[in-house]
């Protein structure tokens, strides 16, 4: 789930959902979307928030490393290299840092067009592989053709303030209509986060972790009781009040239903 989320982001960034070092606010709720179709999950623009600090956490981390003295950086496994006796002295010192230092970075390139400020770095989401969020193509083509600003070509030295003219208008049009894609952006934004406020906090996670946690019984029917539960808001809640014991009670009550 990690890694797909992660892929959606790039798209996100690689369609021009990304400014500097932050996503605009429409980039969470249409990743949330795609990770719930995917995984069959209620996955919330939070979620993908707090994951997205998570990996800003993670590549603070690795580019500190990386800046280090003594420290070297494998391109082709993208990989932070310290020779032995550096290595157990910083790891005694940062433990933390350990799953970054000579063992290959998962989703390096990915973390680095999510995370980092270098917009040249974006065109690797174009080899990611397949597209993860679908863009209306029609969509795209009108917006091109309204910010068009090619000039026509110089005919006389007496057409240039003509010219001149053209360009400016074609760029107010240009400035107006970001902004005005900017707003909408915002609105769509504001709107998705007060229907998320709306309802109680997002559970799917927690309670997934706390079944799983459950003992007694296979995975599989494990899987049966959090499937049940999600769609059964107020019996999930309930659940999740329940101590361990009372929450092993719940088992036994569900699965001796069922089986009878």
């Amino acid at each position: 789930m990690s890694r797909f989320m992660q892929k959606s982001l790039v798209e996100q960034a690689a369609s021009g959902m990304k400014v500097d070092k932050s996503f605009k606010r429409p980039t969470f709720v249409a990743t949330a979307r795609v990770v719930s179709e995917k995984f069959k999950v209620t996955c919330s623009n939070s979620n993908v928030e707090n994951h997205l600090r998570t990996l800003k956490t993670k590549y603070a981390t690795i580019k500190k490393l990386k800046g280090m003295s003594g420290v070297g950086w494998n391109d082709d496994a993208k990989m932070i290299t310290m020779d032995e006796d550096t290595f157990n002295e910083h790891i005694a010192a940062h433990p933390k840092d350990e799953p970054y230092i000579n063992k290959s970075i998962d989703m390096y390139e990915e973390l680095v067009v999510i995370c980092g400020d270098d917009q040249a770095t974006w065109s690797f989401s174009l080899t990611v592989g397949d597209s993860v969020i679908d863009v209306d193509s029609t969509s795209v083509d009108a917006v091109n053709e309204e910010t068009s600003e090619t000039p026509p070509p110089p005919r006389s030295v007496e057409d240039h303030s003509t010219s001149s003219e053209q360009v400016k208008r074609g760029r107010k049009r240009r400035r107006d209509l970001d902004s005005k894609i900017d707003l909408l952006a915002n609105k769509i934004g504001d709107l998705a986060s007060a229907i998320s406020r709306s309802h109680n906090r997002d559970i799917s996670f927690e309670l997934y972790e706390e079944v799983m946690k459950c003992t007694g019984y296979d995975k599989s029917e494990f899987v049966k009781a959090f499937d049940f539960l999600l769609v059964n808001e107020i019996q999930a809640r309930s659940f999740l009040a329940r101590d361990d014991a009372l929450r092993q009670i719940w088992l036994e009550i569900f699965f001796g239903l069922g089986s009878s």
